[in-house]
């Protein structure tokens, strides 16, 4: 009885330090995530920032042709590679638990301004429209803002990259069966082939090997970690992302 009481609490010690011990290795990953995030962010944001001012200042003097598009070409990387880093950041966060979600009651209205912007960037020299289609009365949504943000950030983004020409459309309607709320953004795209519907939320499975199937080529099509990481936001706030396409006739997420 002794040797098997002690075996016992030896057992249990064993497990209070390792418990211990990942706790204090996953404080490390997350002070370093932290780090790794601000500093990237940061540089980001000074070239995003600085290109924009360039911009912004030639708009009335006589900029020569091709160096207003070549800062459009710098501008236009750049967002790209901060949406990549952006959601490698927050994959590798949620891979380390370090991510929360901290929902509250707020306006689609409130976040309307932002995307249009974006979209605005995202398809110039494209003769594709950004339609908001969202009811002005629709109640407030319980959510994480930051998080769904990300989730709308991403599937806006896919949009623009697989369409060429049409519209994306963002329509939101109040759904009285489960007292939530579905967000729909519908493209003019290429479309998915229904055999990669499901598969195209796994971990870097890129969504450009579908669009290669309708024998279109989309460039700069990502590294395949973006709609994994919205669907398991979408998922960590109770709610989830599907789809529905047809080679040739866009896609509705």
């Amino acid at each position: 009885l002794w040797v098997e009481a002690t075996l016992k609490a030896a057992t249990h010690l064993q497990q209070v330090r390792t418990a211990e011990q990942l706790k204090a290795e996953l404080l490390v990953k997350q002070e370093f995530l932290g780090n790794v995030s601000h500093e990237m962010r940061s540089r980001l944001h000074l070239i995003l920032g600085y290109g924009d001012l360039l911009l912004a200042e030639r708009v009335n003097e006589d900029l020569p042709q091709h160096s207003r598009q070549s800062l459009e070409t710098i501008q236009r990387h750049s967002r790209a590679l901060w949406g990549l880093a952006n959601n490698f950041l927050n994959f590798v966060k949620l891979d380390a638990e370090a991510m929360r979600v901290c929902p509250r009651p707020f306006l689609l209205a409130e976040i309307q301004k932002e995307f249009q912007e974006s979209m605005e960037f995202l398809l110039q020299r494209k003769p594709v429209s950004f339609v908001w289609e969202v009811d002005p009365q629709l109640p407030l949504v319980w959510a994480d803002r930051d998080k769904l943000c990300i989730i709308l950030q991403n599937l806006l983004s896919n949009a623009a990259k697989f369409t060429n020409r049409g519209e994306i459309r963002l329509h939101a309607v109040a759904s009285s069966a489960d007292n939530g709320v579905c967000i729909q953004v519908t493209d003019t795209g290429v479309g998915i082939a229904s055999a990669y519907h499901e598969a195209i939320f796994d971990t870097f499975q890129q969504v450009s090997n579908t669009a290669a199937n309708s024998g279109n080529s989309v460039e700069g099509a990502g590294i395949g970690i973006g709609l994994t990481l919205a669907r398991k936001l979408a998922r960590m706030m109770g709610g989830d992302i599907t789809v529905e396409s047809v080679v040739g006739a866009g896609a509705t997420f």
